[in-house]
């Protein structure tokens, strides 16, 4: 078996690993927010504290997981892309609802903004949600409580630009395009969440959609990320 083969073969088993464990933490973090609602009786002040830490930590291994899964597949090629005309503000809300919510218990301020036409917007749904997904994730994960955000969707002679900012650490310069690479942390995030996969996804995913995806310093110092998906490419298009 040469190395490409091993490749090949080692990311087709960490995908069957990565859909494997999926089921089980859904089911935990399914259970342990039903808990943390109230749904099964009421829980005293320590049981409530107890449900919401296995609620987060269900939260962040699914996180991982989910990267695990989605490097294994563009380590094994190009995604295949399921390109179809879809409804992209309606993606949009679905994605500010479930954030709004996870920004607010974070206590970080998150500002949500859209301009120009977003529907029947030729795309992959379900990789321009993770995307977007991904992008926000990076924020909740670096970015201390009281800190804010913003993201912003923009569609512009066939381009989707998607832009999320942040007043948070920071980058350094030297430093940003290795934040592209999975794996890879800039040297002053010393935080022990998350395994650097998410940004290296977004990037495989806008180069997928013959776009782009980099990094730069914020306006307020903090880390500001675009993504640029062509809207009008055929699926057959080959990345650039």
């Amino acid at each position: 078996m040469n190395g490409q083969e091993t490749e090949s073969t080692l990311a087709m088993g960490m995908n069957r690993v990565c859909h494997e464990l999926r089921r089980p933490i859904t089911l935990i973090h399914s259970f342990s927010e039903l808990l943390c609602e109230g749904l099964h009786g009421p829980l005293n002040a320590d049981q409530h504290e107890c449900a919401e830490r296995i609620l987060d930590s269900s939260r962040k291994l699914d996180s991982i997981v989910r990267g695990l899964y989605d490097l294994a597949e563009i380590e094994g090629g190009a995604p295949q892309l399921s390109r179809e005309n879809c409804d992209v503000g309606r993606i949009y809300d679905d994605v500010e609802q479930e954030f709004g919510r996870l920004f607010a218990e974070a206590g970080i301020g998150i500002e949500f903004v859209r301009r120009g036409e977003l529907t029947d917007l030729h795309v992959d749904a379900g990789r321009l949600r993770r995307t977007v997904a991904y992008l926000l994730d990076n924020v909740l994960r670096f970015v201390p409580r009281g800190g804010r955000a913003r993201v912003s969707l923009e569609h512009t002679a066939h381009t989707l630009h998607i832009e999320v900012s942040d007043d948070g650490p920071g980058v350094p310069d030297q430093d940003l395009e290795r934040v592209f690479a999975p794996f890879q942390r800039a040297e002053n995030r010393d935080t022990d969440v998350g395994i650097g996969v998410g940004l290296a996804v977004c990037r495989t995913y806008a180069e997928a959609h013959c776009g782009r995806a980099f990094a730069e310093r914020s306006a307020q110092g903090g880390l500001r990320v675009l993504c640029e998906l062509n809207t009008a490419a055929p699926s057959s298009t080959p990345a650039s």
